[in-house]
């Protein structure tokens, strides 16, 4: 996409830019479309996720951290904040695609977006 109609691109953090962070850089840094880092972390892992980011020359225009209180992966709050909060970022924002690696994630995102493209991360 040109830079003068670029398109907002949401990335999840964990298991996807950690997954392949080579291509994530080499994507935005050659791309003239938006990067939005928007991560299930806490805020207090802010400086390790942006860290990471100018470590491995990962360009984006923000981070945002969806998750107010560490909480396992495994449990139900987890799901059930992911579940509510990224697609309230991605709209806030205006998010048309986002790679993830979670597909029950992705398929509540076409649910709630029905316009989102969706890129899983394998």
């Amino acid at each position: 996409m040109s830079e003068e109609n670029p398109i907002k691109i949401g990335l999840d953090f964990d298991s996807t830019i950690t997954k392949h962070p080579e291509f994530f850089g080499n994507l935005t840094r050659n791309s003239g479309d938006e990067f939005y880092v928007i991560t299930a972390r806490p805020e207090k892992d802010r400086e390790y996720v942006e860290g990471y980011l100018k470590n491995h020359d990962i360009r984006v225009q923000r981070v945002c951290m969806i998750m107010e209180d560490l909480v396992r992966a495994d449990d139900r709050t987890y799901i059930e904040t992911v579940f509510r909060e990224k697609p309230r970022m991605c709209k806030d924002i205006g998010i048309q695609a986002i790679y993830d690696d979670d597909l029950r994630i992705l398929n509540h995102l076409k649910e709630e977006i029905p316009n989102i493209i969706l890129l899983l991360v394998l």
